[in-house]
């Protein structure tokens, strides 16, 4: 999938400046969370979002409305 490899290379898709601004600060915290927005061809938009700590790490997928 597309978006997955933008969100892996820090291409947060659909944010305002302030929000991505924040997600590239997050990434230099020992715990956090970053996430992206992207509009799927449908329509619909999706989250991926990752949050951390210095114990776990879990990424998840899900439409705005799962959110």
């Amino acid at each position: 999938m597309q978006f997955n490899n933008q969100y892996a290379y820090k291409q947060w898709g659909e944010l305002s400046l302030d929000d991505i601004a924040s997600n590239n600060d997050e990434l230099n915290e020992v715990a956090g969370h970053v996430l992206g927005k992207y509009n799927l061809p449908t329509g619909e938009d999706i989250y991926i979002e990752t949050s951390w700590s210095d114990i776990e790490r879990y990424t998840v997928v899900m439409f705005c409305g799962e959110r």
